[in-house]
């Protein structure tokens, strides 16, 4: 599951797409490419693992309605993220949109780090609060400070096809939950700022 969040049609949350194909592109080292990595897209790491390949790895049970749309991706990692249920939901309110993840794992392994990307001018405001500013939109992209740590890390992009998109670089923001538990509920927001 891919999914970019725009602000007055330009993307705040994003999917940096695919670099310039090569022959590793066409192999079985294609996912040794970091775009070709659910780690480097908008998507937990459940127990410390990476959503699966192949066709047998699919999200279910979809509900979509005005403002709204959920998704069970527990189908799409595999047995050793010992997942029972993650339910993946965007809720949009007026000028923001809640991300929020419940999810129910048979045991606990390693930390979940929930993931986004994203490009522009990021700096951490405070606490539980990032400022990402992109071609003149502003936004708040809010966390819970006591459920994560928080970590930027800087991607460099050195491939024309990506950087003429981009720029120079993108960025990956990593929430690493404090506590491991079997069942709980995480939240994060984006809003739009004047």
């Amino acid at each position: 599951m891919i999914h970019e969040i725009y602000i007055d049609h330009t993307p705040v949350i994003i999917d940096a797409g695919v670099g310039t194909y090569t022959r590793q592109t066409f192999s079985n080292e294609r996912y040794k490419i970091w775009t070709m990595q659910s780690n480097y897209h908008n998507l937990p790491m459940i127990n410390g693992v990476p959503q699966s390949t192949g066709g047998q790895y699919k999200s279910s049970n979809v509900v979509a309605r005005k403002n709204f749309f959920s998704v069970d991706i527990s189908k799409a990692y595999p047995e050793n993220a010992k997942v029972e249920k993650w339910t993946r939901s965007y809720q949009m309110n007026g000028k923001s949109i809640r991300i929020n993840d419940a999810f129910s794992l048979k045991e606990t392994a390693a930390p979940n780090i929930v993931n986004f990307l994203t490009w522009g001018d990021v700096q951490k405001v405070s606490d539980g609060k990032i400022s990402i500013s992109v071609n003149g939109v502003k936004a708040l992209f809010t966390y819970d400070a006591k459920t994560f740590d928080y970590k930027i890390e800087t991607i460099a992009l050195d491939d024309p096809r990506l950087s003429n998109v981009w720029g120079k670089q993108v960025y990956r923001l990593s929430f690493t939950a404090k506590s491991m538990v079997k069942k709980g509920n995480y939240s994060f927001a984006i809003q739009k700022v004047k």
